[in-house]
């Protein structure tokens, strides 16, 4: 009996002597997180074909920068990614990802350059008078429209044909088919240039074919200017990662330095401040890694039941070795506590 009285005294006086030990220890949360690049391209493609680009930056939480591609109705849009877009490539700021084919695009431009020629050349015999050669010229281009025309009909209607019964694809009869409406609109214009030519034009209609002329050339400008935003280069420099099935085409990280998105529980968030020390552990590395508390988030989420908030912190390093995506256990430097104030916290956290 004395014996074990004994024993109970000395855990008292020990827990006694832990409680009001004024010395302090180091604490630290234990916690997990999931590395990202610091910043990210990525390129998707919703189902009716609308690309979008968003660059965002995982440090600050924030979108750098956002495209859309202009969809003409019924415009069936393709995007073609460049060859060296590989997995693992590396790419460089400014480099070609991949460029938009628009059958609506190429349709306008080759209208609009249709009817500026045309002009070019009524106000051209208008200057010159030298109405008989144009006349002819006129006639000579109308006659090979026509014959261009018959020829590739027959072509559309042989490919109709064979896609029907499934000896080409369907979409090499649909291109053949908007290649033969061009070649009509062709026929169209060189009508008008051969009517245009056999009358004669007043000083009025001259300034009109004048004023008609510039109003086509700034509409092809305007044409030309959203072809060059078909071609998508890369904001950033750094690498392309592997994209799963679905809606995702491409995505490039800036892998020069990272970051970590950390769920921290809510109940632990006035224990955590900005520009707090985090020590890294991951999977398959063995260097440890360090960083930093970059931005306390400021909404809740629901994680396993939890509430969390998303807390960023830089991680680092530059090794190769990371991957996007990986998790990696961290651990948050906090103030030093006394023991009292660890077995207080310990006994809050386990019945919160």
């Amino acid at each position: 009996m004395i014996r074990y009285l004994l024993i109970w005294i000395t855990i008292l006086a020990g827990v006694i002597v832990i409680l009001f030990y004024p010395g302090k220890f180091p604490y630290s949360l234990e916690v997990v997180g999931k590395i990202f690049p610091q910043k990210q391209w990525v390129i998707t493609q919703s189902l009716n074909g609308v690309l979008t680009a968003v660059l965002r930056d995982n440090i600050q939480g924030k979108i750098d920068s956002y495209f859309v591609t202009e969809i003409e109705r019924g415009d069936p849009v393709r995007f073609n990614i460049h060859r060296s877009i590989v997995t693992g490539a590396h790419v460089a700021k400014g480099d070609t990802i991949g460029w938009i084919d628009s059958n609506e695009l190429e349709r306008q431009l080759a209208q609009l350059n249709g009817e500026l020629r045309s002009q070019k050349a009524l106000l051209r015999v208008a200057s010159t008078g030298e109405k008989e050669s144009m006349v002819l010229e006129a006639e000579r281009v109308l006659e090979h429209a026509r014959e261009t025309y018959d020829e590739h009909r027959k072509i559309v209607a042989r490919l109709e044909k064979l896609s029907g019964s499934g000896f080409v694809p369907y979409q090499d009869y649909e291109i053949a088919l908007s290649t033969q409406n061009l070649f009509m609109i062709n026929i169209g214009i060189a009508e008008t240039q051969l009517k245009s030519v056999q009358t004669g034009l007043k000083q009025e209609e001259v300034e009109m074919i004048s004023l008609q002329i510039t109003s086509l050339e700034e509409e092809i400008d305007t044409l030309l200017e959203r072809s060059e935003n078909y071609t998508l280069t890369s904001p950033l420099s750094g690498v392309v990662f592997e994209t799963s099935l679905g809606d995702t085409l491409v995505t490039i990280g800036d892998t020069s330095s990272y970051t970590v998105i950390i769920p921290l529980k809510l109940k632990s968030r006035n224990y955590v401040n900005l520009q707090q020390k985090v020590k890294y552990t991951i999977e398959g590395i063995n260097t440890l890694f360090s960083g930093k508390i970059l931005k306390l988030g400021n909404v809740a989420h629901i994680l396993n039941g939890e509430q969390v908030l998303l807390v960023t912190a830089s991680l680092d390093a530059q090794s190769k070795d990371l991957l996007n995506g990986a998790m990696t256990r961290c651990s948050i430097v906090c103030e030093p506590l006394t023991p009292r104030e660890h077995l207080v916290r310990s006994v809050t956290s386990v019945f919160r």
